[in-house]
């Protein structure tokens, strides 16, 4: 078997061990072994694959059937979530609520009206109505009404007076309304308490 020299390429017998070109020291050759690994994956044998009919891996194991459907009832229709885009709630009781409506006597009862779930609720309503015919009363009576008798023959002084108790009756009916609410009693004022109570029963819900 021919060899060559690594180092000069020259032609050598396999049982040389020194080059006669160059004198290189020439290492004897053994036969290369492949390695265990090599060896295996050589021989190793492969399945043919499955045919084209045949399904793709263990399908039936992990498929799943889909839920069965439920069918439609006539007359029920879906109901949207509600996520309370339009609600609003102070953690108060209604009585604290009602109590508030105459507090603030304009924008309190607006505000029970408007805003969601207290416009619900028909005891806010009513208190709400009245408060508001109670704050138009007390502004057409303290502001236009009594006004209007300085240019009467009535002296300034009493149309002082007049308008002066009106103030303080009005104030005390305030500070009562409070007081009774805030305790749970539901007091009706004459004839204001009447047109709230029907305001606030023909009230259209938003």
């Amino acid at each position: 078997m021919t060899k060559f020299c690594p180092q000069c390429g020259a032609s050598l017998n396999e049982a040389q061990r020194f080059c006669n070109k160059c004198g290189a020291s020439l290492q004897p050759t053994t036969p290369y072994a492949a390695p265990a690994s090599e060896a295996s994956t050589a021989h190793q044998t492969y399945a043919p694959p499955p045919p084209a009919s045949a399904p793709y891996g263990n399908v039936s194991a992990s498929y799943q059937s889909a839920p069965p459907v439920q069918p439609y009832q006539t007359g029920q229709l879906p109901q949207p979530p509600n996520y309370g885009q339009n609600s609003f709630n102070l953690g108060l009781t209604t009585n604290q609520i009602c109590s508030l409506l105459y507090l603030l006597p304009i924008l309190g009862p607006i505000l029970g009206l408007v805003i969601e779930p207290y416009n619900r609720d028909r005891e806010i309503r009513f208190h709400a109505w009245q408060s508001l015919l109670l704050t138009g009363a007390w502004f057409v009576l303290t502001r236009i009404a009594i006004p209007i008798l300085k240019f009467t023959f009535i002296p300034d002084a009493f149309v002082w007076l007049m308008n002066t108790g009106a103030w303080f009756a009005f104030f005390g009916v305030w500070i009562y309304l409070i007081v009774q609410t805030w305790q749970g009693i539901k007091f009706r004022l004459p004839i204001l308490g009447d047109v709230a109570e029907q305001q606030a029963q023909n009230q259209v819900k938003l």
